[in-house]
């Protein structure tokens, strides 16, 4: 789980550093008009070219978890391919059931907890 923490805390830093630079470069009186606007608007109501771009960061993230074969669930429910799939703890490597917030055998914190 710290090894993903940090992957995750990296690609956040570069999303910063992304965005930092953008507005650096790009700091006009219109702009600042439209950022105030994006900060005030819930993503739902984003122009498309807006949720594309936020969707662009998601998916980094999205393949960063995916990269590390991370099981994750929001809503509890195991998927096709999970409900043959044994799953086992990250840190002592014991098997858990689908949807257990925390291993029963050391008792850290399942990555599905997260997203749940």
């Amino acid at each position: 789980m710290d090894e993903l923490l940090e992957k995750l805390s990296d690609l956040e830093h570069i999303q910063w550093m992304s965005w930092t630079k953008y507005f650096l470069e790009n700091n006009t009186p219109m702009n600042r008009a439209r950022w105030r606007r994006q900060i005030n608007t819930p993503y739902s109501e984003l122009s498309e070219k807006e949720k594309e771009s936020d969707r662009e960061w998601a998916r980094k993230v999205l393949e960063l978890i995916n990269s590390n074969e991370i099981v994750i669930a929001g809503n509890g429910e195991k998927s096709p391919s999970q409900k043959e799939e044994k799953l086992y703890c990250k840190d002592c490597n014991e098997e858990v059931k689908f949807g257990d917030k925390f291993c029963s055998n050391c008792g850290k914190q399942q990555l599905w907890a997260l997203f749940g």
